[in-house]
């Protein structure tokens, strides 16, 4: 990227990193590591024309779903209702995996060139921080 002097990195954290909770710290402590140095990383290589951003994903529906949903002997669409309710989100569901990768596409894009050093929840609203 250096070499072609343009670019984008695009690093995956998560809104736990604003919210240190008791039963994730070391989680939490990690993905706030990572948005400080994605910030800085942004500085030092924007003179560069690369770009540095992050993706924090809610609460997205994945295949895990299906496993718990099978360990708790229900279907998948009963234990995400039941999750996003308990979440408090605001969208009143998961979000989708394809979801999360078109905020990644649009930030890699061209259509993004003036973006840089941001974070980005795509949470539905879940995650009551500003």
């Amino acid at each position: 990227m250096l070499a072609q002097g343009q670019g984008a990195i695009v690093h995956v954290s998560s809104g736990a990193a604003q919210i240190a909770r008791p039963t994730s710290l070391p989680y939490s402590a990690a993905k706030a590591a990572l948005n400080a140095y994605s910030k800085g990383l942004a500085s030092e290589l924007g003179p560069h024309g690369i770009r540095v951003n992050v993706v924090s994903p809610g609460f997205i529906s994945t295949s895990r779903i299906d496993e718990l949903a099978k360990e708790q002997n229900t279907d998948p669409d009963t234990l995400t209702a039941q999750i996003a309710a308990s979440l408090q989100i605001p969208l009143a569901r998961a979000g989708t995996a394809e979801e999360a990768a078109q905020l990644i596409l649009f930030l890699v894009s061209p259509a993004a060139s003036y973006v840089t050093g941001t974070q980005i929840k795509i949470d539905g609203g879940a995650f009551p921080v500003v």
